[in-house]
């Protein structure tokens, strides 16, 4: 007999917005921290698109930030 337990996700951080600034041309990184078993799969979005993955899901990392 199997026993499995499934731990649903528990993110580390609040889930509250945060407003972030930087300045034009410098690199910002976003993070997200989640356990639970299976592992979670962190997606990021923006106004619902699904943007780029990276190499470590918890990071999401910005280069050269410009204005729109």
């Amino acid at each position: 007999m199997i026993l499995i337990i499934l731990v649903p996700p528990i993110f580390n951080d609040s889930l509250v917005q945060v407003k972030i600034q930087a300045l034009i041309n410098t690199t910002v990184t976003l993070t997200c921290s989640a356990y639970g078993f299976p592992k979670p799969s962190i997606n990021w979005s923006f106004n619902t698109n699904l943007l780029i993955k990276t190499q470590r899901e918890e990071e999401f990392i910005i280069e050269y930030v410009q204005v729109r």
